[in-house]
């Protein structure tokens, strides 16, 4: 119900520069709202009867990300510890309360390579948006590039990021709401079946020629005989190169003497005293 009276589809994972919203349904206007999201995270403020004040809300809630931004280019800390830290400043500095301003948050979650989208966990206040992609983020274990169980690995992060996705949309709630989710899951997963197929397809071809261009150690000497062996191959290019440009050289300088004797020639053109006249001034 909410999403239909704020008429705005849900927001991606890089809408980032947000804007201002209007509450409606039908003719009907509540009101306006401010929007803007960073990374995984999406912000909607308080729904003003005025716009100017949703304006306002804007540029607040602007500098609030602008805030998680730099903190984040200057200090090493993570997402959720930047973000609080932000609301406690910039809205502190302003006199509001964050559950005044923040009217919800919305956690993206990309799984395109399983549904060809993102999911989105919706929740009215901060702790628990960042609980929620906290859990998510537990979730998803990083895969090294070149990794022969990247497959297998994948599907069972998906089978975690799915069971806490599930969770998460169904907390308090009762078991014919699992199963609506579980349902829309599977939905999604079926009519993205064919593209993951090409995905899968393409991903195992990567692996075995990543398999075939390194091969599994026999011995712990296996990296510097690799790398003598890289060594000994350019060694031999370049020795080849060196060789053909000495061949090329030694032809062209073939043709020279080739062309300057043709010229030393007498040819009949002229009388024989003249064409010895000529050499002997010519050297």
């Amino acid at each position: 119900a909410r999403a239909r009276a704020d008429g705005a589809a849900r927001p991606r994972q890089r809408a980032a520069r947000g804007g201002i919203y209007k509450s409606a349904e039908g003719a009907k206007v509540y009101g306006y709202y401010a929007k803007a999201g960073l990374k995984r995270l999406t912000f909607c403020t308080r729904i003003q009867r005025r716009l100017q004040d949703a304006v306002r809300d804007h540029a607040v809630l602007s500098r609030l990300l602008e805030r998680v931004q730099r903190e984040g280019a200057e200090a090493p800390a993570g997402l959720p510890a930047r973000v609080r830290s932000a609301v406690a400043a910039v809205l502190g500095g302003e006199g509001l309360e964050e559950r005044e301003f923040l009217r919800s948050v919305t956690v993206t979650f990309s799984v395109h390579f399983w549904l060809g989208r993102c999911l989105y966990v919706h929740r009215r206040d901060l702790d628990t948006a960042l609980e929620a992609l906290a859990a998510l983020e537990a979730a998803k274990v990083p895969t090294p590039p070149g990794d022969r169980g990247a497959l297998e690995r994948a599907r069972q992060e998906w089978r975690r990021v799915r069971q806490a996705f599930v969770q998460l949309q169904t907390q308090d709630a009762s078991g014919a709401r699992r199963a609506q989710v579980e349902e829309r899951l599977a939905a999604l997963e079926a009519s993205h079946g064919p593209m993951r197929a090409r995905k899968e397809a393409l991903l195992r071809m990567r692996q075995q020629r990543h398999a075939r261009r390194h091969p599994p150690d026999a011995c712990g000497d296996a990296p510097l005989v690799r790398r003598l062996e890289r060594k000994l191959r350019a060694w031999a290019h370049e020795t080849a190169r060196q060789r053909r440009r000495a061949a090329l050289a030694e032809a062209r300088e073939r043709t020279r003497r080739l062309e300057l004797g043709r010229k030393r020639r007498w040819d009949g053109k002229e009388s024989y005293a003249d064409f010895m006249r000529r050499r002997r001034r010519d050297g």
